[in-house]
């Protein structure tokens, strides 16, 4: 049986469905894949079921060329262990 997970706690970034505004849910098959689908409440919806790789490829896609000088990394990591330091404990930083 799939287990449900919460669309939000793994890509935040993700919007709702853009057919029907509906909620966006994600399911883990055979415990290594996670689908994401639209929940459907109000009726049959057109967007297509999608793995997790795939949107996050696309959404990285702008990313790629960034770079991020180290000075700045250095200033984010310092503010984070301000103002999170747990955050910084579990990201193993």
């Amino acid at each position: 049986m799939p287990t449900k997970i919460n669309f939000v706690e793994r890509l935040p970034s993700v919007q709702p469905c853009a057919y029907d505004e509906c909620m966006v849910t994600g399911e883990v098959q055979k415990a290594k894949y996670v689908y994401y689908r639209c929940t459907g409440h109000r009726g049959k919806c057109g967007l297509p079921r999608f793995r997790e790789e795939d949107i996050a490829n696309r959404l990285g896609e702008p990313l790629r060329g960034l770079q991020v000088p180290p000075e700045v990394v250095s200033q984010i990591v310092s503010m984070l262990r301000e103002t999170n330091p747990a955050l910084l404990r579990r990201s193993g930083c």
